[in-house]
């Protein structure tokens, strides 16, 4: 929701991510102020 729809890559990225990525990457979402600064 913070930072509204987001692009299909993404939606991939995710799906096949590990536990411990997702959780890394849900701790950077709190940090961040773009979507694309999650995954850097």
């Amino acid at each position: 929701r913070r930072f509204g729809d987001l692009p299909a890559e993404i939606g991939t990225r995710l799906n096949s991510a590990s536990r411990e990525q997702l959780e890394d990457w849900i701790d950077r979402v709190y940090e961040v102020e773009t979507v694309a600064a999650v995954f850097e």
